[in-house]
């Protein structure tokens, strides 16, 4: 299952209960939380596999800490950052709604390593 199928029918389902007039009770709570964190568990790992840059995660929740190496297009420092900027920052957008899913960066660090530019980047769910 894709992160996007896993989140839609996720998304779909609590509707339908207070549409069918079911009570939410700690046992649906516990499903949610179950739920999101599997659902996060499909999109971190489909993020993993698609990108040559991210050589490691580290997972801490409710947030991720990836770390981005190689030769990127740019020389100086702005240069990187905007690279970074156009290809991997995600901007949160305010939804009006409380625990959306949404993946958005919290913060990010460029650095020269050995001639290398490396960058931490930690993505954080709105949850």
């Amino acid at each position: 299952m894709k992160y996007r199928e896993a989140w839609e029918m996720y998304s779909s389902i609590i509707p339908t209960m207070f549409k069918l007039g079911l009570e939410y009770n700690d046992a649906i709570a516990r499903w949610r939380h179950t739920w999101k964190l599997k659902a996060r568990e499909i999109y971190r790992e489909e993020e993993r596999t698609k990108d040559p840059y991210i050589v490691n995660v580290i997972d801490r929740g409710d947030d991720y800490i990836e770390k981005l190496v190689g030769d990127y297009d740019g020389e100086t420092r702005e240069e990187v950052e905007e690279w970074f900027r156009d290809n991997y920052y995600r901007t949160y957008c305010d939804r009006g709604y409380d625990c959306t899913g949404q993946l958005f960066t919290s913060w990010y660090k460029i650095f020269l390593v050995d001639g290398k530019w490396i960058i931490y980047h930690c993505i954080t769910v709105d949850c």
